[in-house]
């Protein structure tokens, strides 16, 4: 953490890494079907449009992990904190926020195969495998930089008082 600015240097290096090497991967396109396993990646495909279909699923399994959250802490009796609140809407909202997510992360990623018409969007199994690969890796890099590490003191709510409430005091 940058002791000034309180952000993540790694995670921020990593990603501009990541995004330099995606963007030069912007003109390469395979000039024949190139077949690993049972995944086949079609022919004359910008890679930019694989990168599109892994974006758009990504966005809707961070906006699907957030709501599961949210259904954990208020399970466990947490109350949101500030000025908008659902009230008693707030389980009916949260509960269809999560099915609808979940309905389109599974349509978005569901393999379909390249002769249907959604085939050159979700492009077969590449875009679920990739999520299941990255899945893996942040996983496995999790556990070796918290390794031996105590968590408990960042699952609380308590630990620490969030910028909204103490600006607001």
């Amino acid at each position: 953490m940058n002791a000034k600015f309180k952000t993540p240097v790694n995670a921020l290096l990593g990603g501009a890494l990541v995004t330099v090497l995606f963007v030069l991967l912007e003109f390469a396109s395979p000039s024949h079907n190139v077949k690993f396993l049972w995944i086949t990646y079609p022919a004359n495909t910008n890679v930019l449009l694989s990168l599109i279909s892994f974006g758009v699923s990504g966005i809707y399994l961070s906006f699907l992990l957030t709501v599961i959250g949210v259904i954990v802490a208020r399970a466990k009796g947490w109350v949101p904190a500030g000025k908008f609140r659902l009230g008693k809407w707030a389980w009916p909202v949260t509960i269809v926020a999560a099915l609808y997510l979940a309905v389109m992360l599974v349509n978005v990623v569901a393999p379909t195969g390249l002769t249907s018409p959604r085939g050159a969007f979700n492009y077969d199994w590449i875009t679920l495998l990739v999520m299941f690969v990255i899945a893996v890796i942040g996983v496995i890099l999790f556990l070796l930089a918290h390794r031996g590490k105590d968590l408990d003191q960042h699952m609380r709510d308590d630990a620490e008082t969030p910028a909204a409430v103490t600006h607001h005091k």
